[in-house]
């Protein structure tokens, strides 16, 4: 096979896989409606059980975000970015959730979180089923 081919084949392969991830985030969604509206946790389906997790998640800005400076500049005044070599932000936020920082810290921090909607769909053969 030519270098070309596999290019080529390389790049259609990333459409569809693009293509595939936007169909299923759209499908997630839909399922996530349906159990939020008929109040339900899980749901089987042949042989399988669809469990449904629905949560709010907090999200700081990213490394490419303009506001990332801004929220630097907060840990750095309370002293947070000394005790580390890069902020994970994905802790960072974690810990805003559970409200494991300080409450002024929590403050400073509010109006650069975001809440993002979070879907995660879990399967469990049904035989399974406790």
């Amino acid at each position: 096979m030519l270098i070309n081919d596999t290019v080529a084949k390389y790049l259609d392969l990333r459409l569809k896989k693009a293509k595939l991830e936007s169909d299923l985030s759209q499908v997630e969604q839909e399922l996530a409606d349906y159990c939020r509206q008929n109040k339900k946790r899980s749901l089987t389906f042949r042989d399988q059980i669809l469990t449904v997790v629905q949560k709010t998640k907090t999200v700081f800005p990213s490394k490419s975000d303009p506001k990332r400076k801004e929220l630097e500049q907060i840990l750095k005044s309370f002293d947070i970015t000394t005790q580390f070599k890069t902020i994970d932000i994905t802790r960072l936020a974690s810990a805003y959730d559970l409200k494991k920082l300080p409450a002024d810290l929590n403050a400073a921090l509010k109006p650069l979180a975001t809440a993002k909607p979070f879907i995660r769909i879990s399967l469990l053969p049904a035989s399974r089923r406790s």
